[in-house]
């Protein structure tokens, strides 16, 4: 993954969490925080040297 995908994804991994602070309906504020987990994995997907060897680039 490149390095401006990767920062998109960890952009979007704290708007989540902030939208998940912010929000009044504790289910709303779920949906944000599964969102920015989903976001995190993301980012780190990369970072994971098994994944690399293998070739898994995505999921």
């Amino acid at each position: 993954m490149d390095q401006a995908t990767t920062d998109y994804y960890a952009k979007r991994e704290q708007q989540e969490r902030e939208l998940a602070a912010s929000a009044t309906d504790p289910s709303i504020a779920a949906i944000h925080l599964d969102m920015a987990e989903r976001y995190a994995k993301l980012v780190h997907a990369d970072s994971n040297p098994k994944r690399k060897e293998l070739g898994i680039t995505n999921g």
